[in-house]
């Protein structure tokens, strides 16, 4: 067996790594929740572990998101990533070819140059060089790449990237060092024994009188060998230990293991570990604007890992999902975030549901709940009884007495348990009302009842409904010559992917005026219940902001479907209508169906709000 003290530091610290990974994964995969361990069960001799082998190959060695982000720093990630691993590969083949056994230490094909002192009796020797040179500098192109963002990040069309602590930053520099160790150590191999092709055999030659010596040999060969067993030593405890993480939690989602269950549980471990801090989803936070610059999912998940949160990191965001829509590895960033805050919140009285009354003194077809925010804002809840009467819907509301909630601020707060409680009370209401269709105004009231309630009717959020009312004839309306813009809530538009309904009652009943600030690049209105840290300074602040790029000149009034956006905006004070769709469509009822008009009901709404 081929052996030399100097391949010591590699092997110490890929046994290191393998040991630790492997306790960390059996451990989070004992944390799985039943239901993720069963669908991984039931999925692992199928097709789909097929698509999640594809996923890895585009996106965890390719890199395609990233690319599609910025195609620069897109080829920076592929080269090193996907260099890498070939490099490996082709490391393996060369080394079967040249010693005809495949089980070689696994040190053989990373230090086979060292080991390799004379040249093959095979035509294939001479192309082993050449591609292993080749892919040597297209791995040393993005080390320089990656070196050269860290100063010019604007470059790669990133504002801001992450500030690493102290364990990333010797990684990262560990990082930048392997391949040009490997460079130096296989360039004094060359000078000294030949071998090598134009990358090797070239530097060689400029070595050759001056630094390639036998003492030079040696050491080239030791640096490169600690170089990579302190990369791997690092490597579970720095932002890299996405690199094997990222594979695990891909196949894990091509298995179906991805319920969450509000607390910190395995496949939020996964999640956590899979962001590398790359930094692109930074820029899409608008906190940045307000000066909150170390709060955003990176910082959270990298503090998260190293046991030293902070309240800010943890309850300063807006939870609107613009990180989650840019991150690359497709991170359920509010899911981690609502588990992590799940982890440092106290316990609350929730006996009150006892007192919830769950019967209803008719049998109605549609069930319509209002929710919180809706009541704060009743001009939306009056514009919908009016729309349910227009078309002759027999209906209730479910929630008309305001003594019922559907979850969703506990569930932000890391509440689940209790959640949990009220979740099962609102769904036992629900079932009994014998309601076909569960109707919703409030985008987080429909986002929660569709994903956590599990209920056997149809849960539909108003701007669904009203587009069906309308194709199906049962509405008379009016269009007006009025310009309007379209505000995406977050959590109707990226969340649950809500975007042509609000936007076909539109174009059906005013002329519809858009930014590019819409649909998944939509901004949050500020007033995001998730955020208990923001002054509602700050919160005006980011609505102002948001206005501005949402709100086109010459543009007379602005809808959204959202009881909170709307309110949040009327608070602003800004000269610009205000309204919710469904007032919008309650204003443009013909007479025949409703004698009321909302234009003077709205001035009123909105000057009292």
């Amino acid at each position: 067996m081929k052996f030399n003290l100097f391949v010591l530091p590699f092997t110490i610290g890929l046994v290191v790594l393998f040991c630790i990974l492997i306790a960390k994964y059996v451990r989070w995969f004992l944390n799985l929740n039943p239901e993720q361990r069963d669908s991984v069960k039931k999925n692992f001799l199928t097709i789909k572990t097929l698509s999640g082998l594809k996923e890895i190959l585009l996106e965890s060695l390719l890199h395609r998101n990233i690319s599609k982000k910025n195609r620069l720093l897109g080829y920076m990630h592929m080269s090193l990533a996907f260099g890498w691993f070939l490099l490996i590969i082709v490391g393996h083949f060369e080394s079967y070819s040249y010693f005809k056994t495949a089980m070689e230490p696994p040190y053989i094909p990373i230090f086979l140059r060292y080991f390799q002192q004379d040249a093959l009796a095979d035509p294939l020797q001479v192309v082993y060089w050449f591609v292993m040179d080749f892919l040597l500098l297209f791995v040393l192109s993005g080390v320089a790449l990656a070196w050269y963002k860290r100063q010019n990040q604007k470059r790669f069309g990133m504002r801001k990237t992450t500030r690493h602590l102290p364990a990333d930053r010797v990684a990262l520099s560990v990082l930048w060092l392997i391949f040009p160790l490997r460079l130096l150590a296989e360039s004094i191999t060359s000078a000294l024994y030949g071998g090598g092709s134009f990358l090797t055999s070239g530097l060689g030659s400029l070595l050759e009188n001056n630094i390639a010596t036998n003492l030079s040999f040696v050491a080239s060969w030791w640096a490169y060998s600690i170089s990579l067993g302190l990369f791997f030593i690092c490597l579970p405890f720095s932002r890299y230990m996405h690199i094997p993480t990222e594979v695990i939690l891909i196949m894990l989602r091509n298995w179906g293991a991805t319920k969450y269950s509000g607390k910190i549980d395995g496949i939020t471990q996964f999640e956590v570990h899979s962001c590398s801090s790359c930094g692109i989803c930074l820029d899409s936070c608008q906190l940045m604007e307000l000066g909150h610059s170390n709060i955003q999912s990176p910082y959270l998940f990298r503090n998260f890992r190293a046991n030293r949160l902070t309240d800010q990191e943890v309850q300063n965001c807006l939870m609107c999902g613009r990180c989650e829509t840019a991150c690359v590895v497709g991170i359920k960033t509010n899911s981690a975030r609502q588990a992590i805050r799940h982890n440092s919140s106290a316990e609350v009285n929730h006996d009150y549901l006892r007192h919830v009354d769950t019967s209803f003194n008719s049998s109605p077809d549609v069930l319509y709940f209002a929710g919180c925010m809706t009541h704060l804002t009743p001009g939306i809840k009056k514009s919908m009884q009016t729309i349910f009467k227009a078309a002759k819907i027999n209906y209730a509301l479910a929630d008309e007495d305001r003594n019922i909630c559907c979850g969703r601020p506990m569930m932000l707060s890391g509440l689940a348990d209790q959640a949990a409680a009220m979740v099962n009370k609102n769904k036992e209401l629900f079932e009994k009302s014998g309601a076909r269709t569960l109707v919703t105004s409030c985008p987080i009231c429909y986002k929660v009842f569709r994903e956590e309630y599990n209920l056997d009717i149809e849960v539909i959020h108003h701007t669904q409904y009203i587009d069906r009312l309308m194709k199906e004839g049962k509405l008379d309306l009016v269009k007006s010559e009025e310009h309007v813009a379209y505000h995406d809530p977050c959590e109707l538009g990226r969340s649950s992917g809500i975007y042509d309904e609000p936007r076909n009652i539109i174009n059906s009943l005013a002329n519809l005026n858009e930014t590019p600030a819409n649909r998944e690049l939509a901004l949050c209105c500020g007033g995001s219940i998730a955020n208990i840290i923001l002054t509602s300074h700050e919160k005006k602040e980011l609505a102002l902001s948001a206005l501005e790029k949402i709100v086109p000149q010459n543009t007379e009034t602005l809808v959204t479907a959202c009881p909170l956006c709307k309110k949040t905006f009327v608070s602003t004070g800004k000269s610009l209508k205000i309204i919710d769709i469904a007032e919008l469509v309650a204003e443009n009822l013909t007479v025949g169906q409703t004698s009321r008009k909302f234009g003077k009901f709205q001035k009123v709404e909105s000057a009292s709000i």
